[in-house]
């Protein structure tokens, strides 16, 4: 190991420091630049792009009630029965739609309400089923 003196250390840092300085100044540059034209501007990335339009909503295919027992949950250890309670229900909806099913934050709040240890037994759902998907929310 060679043994730097303090002189050498300070050069460095300092060398450190201005490349620092030169990259911080350099990013907002290369954000300012903009397309000008519309066909510049389909082709830009999205974050640089600004959006001249509305972008078009899906909507959903059908909308379905659904009631969900998450019983065999309560079989499992208590600090796995939530979790185990999430899987069953994401299971469950994917068996039953025959489509990749997605869980909202809502239902993921409404499930761990009474913690890891005490699931609901059973949950009233709306499940929005689109082209390639089942989108799952709290029923109201």
């Amino acid at each position: 190991m060679t043994d730097t003196t303090q002189a050498e250390l300070k050069r460095i840092i300092t060398q450190e420091e201005k490349t620092v300085k030169h990259a911080k100044e350099e990013k907002p540059a290369e954000a300012e630049k903009a397309p000008q034209t519309k066909e510049a501007a389909e082709k830009a990335p999205a974050q640089v792009r600004k959006r001249t339009k509305k972008e078009e909503v899906e909507k959903p295919l059908e909308e379905k009630v659904v009631i969900v027992s998450l019983a065999k949950a309560w079989h499992a250890p208590r600090n796995k029965r939530t979790t185990i309670a999430m899987r069953e229900l994401r299971q469950k909806l994917e068996k039953g739609f025959h489509k990749r099913a997605v869980v909202s934050g809502d239902v993921n709040k409404l499930a761990w309400s009474r913690g890891m240890h005490y699931p609901p037994r059973k949950l009233k759902l709306k499940a929005s089923v689109f082209k390639d998907r089942v989108v799952i929310g709290p029923a109201s």
